[in-house]
């Protein structure tokens, strides 16, 4: 899941790897899982968990950074606010 939804950025407007940008990533990306037939199968894994979170209403750390930047980006005024009052924001994905 790191890489795949680890992957988006504001060029993809935040969007994850679909699954022919992921199984045709260089190995080197994720290199415990170098082989087409493991890659196929933790995508369908992703795709699995992320129909199971959204069923339940449930939101991840990365759904929850997408969302903050995504709100960013359409209001200028609180961009500018918040770029005043923080440098840089670190997201741990352990709290419980």
């Amino acid at each position: 899941m790191g890489v795949i939804k680890g992957s988006a950025s504001l060029s993809t407007n935040l969007q994850p790897l679909s699954r022919d940008d992921y199984t045709g990533k260089r190995w080197k990306l994720a290199p415990n899982f170098a082989h087409g037939k493991e890659r196929e199968s933790l995508y369908t894994l992703y795709e699995c968990y992320e129909n199971i979170k959204r069923s339940r209403g449930e939101l991840d750390d990365t759904d929850r950074v997408v969302l903050v930047l995504k709100a960013l980006s359409k209001n200028l005024a609180l961009r500018q606010e918040v770029e005043g009052l923080l440098h840089e924001v670190y997201v741990d994905g352990n709290v419980e």
